[in-house]
């Protein structure tokens, strides 16, 4: 071949390498498009060197085209199925572990088990929570699995105070009890590795967080216990039948229902928190906005405040809840955030609402109708000094959306958080 056209070959080789085209097609037998290059340059060596005369003649006539490419590319397959086999190998792995479309896939030591699940389904104050701590109790070794440090700190006092030696586990706070088998943690330090007899997954319907949802999926599909016990309400009750269909995993229902009807109240404080009384919980949705309210509860009124939020210290918010459940003491009115609504067991008589609206951090939206039933089902709850709930909201304004909120039934969600962990 003469030099030019020695030039047009290169040129077809190169248009070959560049082509979108053939880079994506090649992708469909692992050919990635960070290789893809690489490939194509061997490729051309291997193709000068046993290329006969005739087909070189005809992609010179053809030059650096898409014809050329297509023409090109059968050639190509076969010569990195036979040359690349551990590239191919490797990028097919790759492959395999970011595939999301079978997340029940990624825990084939749980798939193994026959695992029992009995949904605990029902609306704040009903039990839930309760009924399966008691089977948490009698295990011989169990994981509960809270949505908030607090609440982790409070079931791990509660067991230990009955005489079964539990451990806690958050991301701010390690407690290990000796000869302890029951740990208490927050959902995202719940152990995938260690087997149990009983699990809780407290709050199952915060699966559609979308910032932490992913840690209730990872702790229903992954926990190696025999028996799981998930405790919410209705909202994600098909998508976990639907997850246990998935798994083959046995799913019992038990349905509860409040034990004591939630009151709202018509009159509301009318913008005045000169109408607080002992046992009031304000909920508000800023960090600004709980202090801002505390100050002028503690300094119209003889009432002293308890705070609660999300940021406090481990050993402040508990402080802060064991003051406020005190009776004994002057502190006798909360000022929290929506951390309230967690499954907290506070002694609350009633819950205001300071607004019904908060910032998500791109503009201020009203507060989703599950979450304002959520937190003013934390009001009167069973076993506490007040069994009777009550709410109303600080402005009357806010009064109808809450009543609206109450009514509504609980939205069926269709997705769930999900996020690819390295246990897979």
């Amino acid at each position: 071949m003469t030099r030019a056209e020695v030039e047009v070959l290169q040129d077809v080789f190169h248009y070959f390498a560049k082509s979108g085209w053939a880079s994506n097609q090649a992708l469909a037998i692992y050919i990635g498009l960070s290789f893809y290059p690489t490939a194509a340059h061997k490729f051309q060596n291997f193709f000068r060197q046993k290329c006969p005369e005739d087909v070189a003649r005809y992609l010179i006539s053809l030059g650096p085209c898409d014809e050329a490419v297509r023409f090109l590319f059968p050639v190509f397959v076969e010569f990195c199925l036979e040359n690349f086999i551990d590239e191919i190998k490797k990028f097919r792995e790759m492959v395999k572990s970011a595939d999301l479309t079978k997340p029940h896939t990624w825990f084939p030591f749980a798939r193994a088990m026959k695992r029992k699940i009995i949904y605990h389904c029902g609306p704040t104050n009903s039990g839930k929570t309760y009924n399966a701590l008691q089977r948490f109790m009698e295990a011989e070794k169990g994981i509960y699995c809270s949505p908030l440090r607090l609440l982790a700190m409070e079931v791990f006092d509660k067991v230990n105070a009955k005489g079964v030696y539990c451990s806690l586990l958050t991301g701010q706070e390690k407690n290990y009890i000796p000869f302890s088998n029951h740990v208490a943690c927050t959902v995202e330090m719940a152990s995938t590795q260690e087997l149990y007899d009983v699990a809780i997954i407290d709050e199952i319907q915060m699966m559609t967080d979308p910032y932490r949802g992913y840690a209730w999926t990872r702790a229903l599909l992954g926990l190696k216990a025999d028996e799981i016990h998930v405790c919410g309400d209705p909202s994600v009750l098909d998508i976990v039948r639907k997850i246990c269909q998935d798994t083959g995993d046995e799913l019992h229902e038990k349905h509860y229902e409040r034990f004591k009807p939630l009151v709202v109240e018509a009159k509301t404080l009318l913008g005045n928190l000169e109408n607080i009384k002992s046992g009031d919980c304000v909920v508000a949705f800023s960090r600004r906005e709980i202090f801002e309210v505390k100050l002028a509860i503690e300094k119209h009124t003889n009432h002293k405040c308890c705070v609660i939020y999300g940021a406090l210290p481990p050993e402040t918010r508990r402080q802060q809840a064991n003051l406020f459940n005190d009776p004994n003491n002057e502190y006798d009115v909360l000022v929290a955030s929506d951390a309230v609504g967690m499954g907290l067991n506070l002694n609350i008589r009633r819950v205001i609402f300071n607004s019904l609206s908060k910032y998500n951090g791109d503009k201020i939206l009203p507060v989703p109708a599950s979450q304002v039933k959520q937190i003013a089902g934390r009001a009167g709850r069973r076993g506490c000094l007040y069994p009777d709930g009550l709410t109303t909201t600080l402005h009357l304004d806010d009064l109808d959306y809450l009543i609206e909120c109450l009514k509504q039934p609980f939205d069926h969600v269709t997705r769930v958080g999900l996020f690819p962990y390295y246990e897979q």
